[in-house]
This record gives C-alpha cells, structure tokens and sequence, in this order.
C-alpha cells in the first residue's frame, strides 16, 4: 500500500471473493485468510523496505525511512492527536456519507470522492470528472436507461480513441528516440528516452 494507491490489493480481494462465493468455499475462511495475509504482508513489506534502506542506504526516492528515523529520534513526543483527530474526523465523514448515499438512492456525492479528492493527482482531472457527471445525470435524467447505453458506447469509443492516438505517439517515439507524448504529470520535457 503506498499513498498514490496505485497497487491497491481490494480489486484482487473481491476477486477472491467473488471466486469463492461461485465454487461455494466459506466465506468467513476466505476473509480471515484474506485479512491474515493482509497483515503479514503489510509488515514483511515494511521490514523489507527499512532492511533495504539499512543495508544499501537511503536511494533518494522518498526518504521514508531517513524521515521516520530523524522523527522518531529527534522529535520525541506522544501521539500526534491532531493527526489522530482528522482521522477520525475523515473516517466519520466517510461513514456519515455512506449512510446517506444507502438511505437516498439519488444522493449525488460518493463517499469514495472525498477519500479521492484528498489525493495527489486529482488537481489535474477533477473537472473533466464534474463534466463528466453533470453529462451523465442530464443523460439519466431526460434521455434514460437507453440513452445512458449510447453514453456508455461514446464512452468506450473516447477510451479507445486515446489509447489509438497514444500508440501512434509511442511507437514514434520509440522510431526516432525523441520524447513526443508523454502521460506523466510530472515530466513534460522533450528529452531524449
């Protein structure tokens, strides 16, 4: 787990789940297992990446463990109760949403946007993601179940669209070794591959 999310274990999860609940296995042995593994492996990656940075030092990508060390041994107090207490206050947040979202079917806000909304990133899409939304409510709203599948289909072919002028982009790049496209947001140079 890292905090871009990007190797999130749920979407294997639920697979599990789902495979299990087919082939009819107890699913209160597959979420203990779940959970159990969960935990292990939580903290066999810690250790690994604490024994990494002692053994080889720290590689400069993070500075975690440099981070962690430097307050643990230079800031010595108790627990960060204002840390502690936006916590709490974000998972009260998430729930009371989440209550609300299963009393009022049409309620409009999710509760995984505001867990998204606090993540890096989403400065760079999140009006594409409002555009979005207001075209699929106007589309629910007056067109249907019918127009809602059209949208879906112009969708797909919008996803296919970029992927197609991606590939293009990509493999001239790779003819010429020369940067033309890139999907980072973070480098838009036009240096060399």
């Amino acid at each position: 787990m890292n905090r871009l999310h990007r190797n999130h274990p749920m979407p294997y999860q639920l697979e599990a789940i789902k495979m299990a609940q087919l082939n009819r296995i107890n699913q209160r042995q597959v979420f203990l297992g779940i959970a159990a593994f969960s935990v292990m492996a939580y903290l066999v990656a810690r250790y690994s990446y604490h024994a990494s940075n002692f053994r080889l030092g720290d590689r400069g990508y993070w500075n975690e463990g440099e981070t962690y060390l430097r307050n643990i041994v230079d800031k010595r107090s108790g627990p960060d109760m204002v840390g502690i207490t936006m916590t709490m206050a974000g998972f009260a947040m998430v729930m009371a949403m989440d209550a609300v979202r299963f009393r009022f079917p049409g309620f409009p806000l999710h509760p995984a946007g505001y867990v998204l909304s606090l993540n890096f990133g989403v400065d760079y899409y999140w009006f594409g993601v409002l555009v979005a939304m207001l075209i699929k409510n106007f589309v629910q709203k007056y067109y249907g179940l019918r127009g809602y599948d059209k949208l879906r289909q112009v969708g797909f072919g919008i996803l296919i669209g970029e992927y197609l002028s991606e590939i293009i982009w990509v493999t001239f790049s790779i003819l010429t070794r020369q940067s033309t496209y890139t999907m980072s947001f973070n480098d838009r140079s036009l240096g060399l591959q």
